[in-house]
């Protein structure tokens, strides 16, 4: 009988020495090719990362130079914000976005202030609110105009 519990007991040894080291190896090898690629385990000197694709990048100009064809309006970040009572969603549309009634999401601030930024060029901008999916005037701009026989807000960017 005892000379079965051994068996047994080399046995199971051996099943979890199987366990143990087989995955040991698995991970040291992870690991060294993780380190080799960051350059920290060198047991080959680290090859230097070369970029695959080289783009050409259109010439830089200077702010507030000419430069013929290089002339590219600046963007301007408007934030769009509106404080609204226990509203549940509220999108922004205009001719910015072709009249979008769901591409411009704006975003709940603390309160029941809503906003959301939108790179825009310098121009006049014509706009609504949509909340919860009623058309709304901006409350904050008191200059509209007429669109579509329906009156909308206006906005300057200069």
């Amino acid at each position: 009988m005892n000379i079965e519990r051994k068996n047994v007991l080399i046995l199971i040894a051996a099943v979890l020495f199987v366990f143990v080291s087989i995955p040991g190896v698995f991970f040291n090898k992870a690991v060294k090719k993780y380190l080799n690629f960051l350059g920290i385990w060198a047991e080959k000197p680290a090859s230097v990362i070369k970029p695959v694709f080289v783009s050409n990048l259109p010439q830089m100009r200077r702010r507030g130079t000419s430069g013929g064809d290089l002339n590219q309006p600046e963007l301007r970040f408007i934030t769009f914000s509106v404080k609204i009572n226990s509203a549940g969603e509220i999108v922004l549309s205009g001719d910015f976005n072709k009249w979008s009634a769901d591409s411009v999401r704006l975003v709940k601030r603390e309160g029941d202030k809503w906003e959301t930024i939108i790179p825009l060029t310098p121009g006049t901008y014509r706009y609504v609110y949509y909340v919860d999916g009623k058309k709304t005037l901006d409350p904050l701009n008191p200059s509209t105009d007429v669109y579509e026989n329906e009156k909308v807000s206006v906005l300057n960017v200069k």
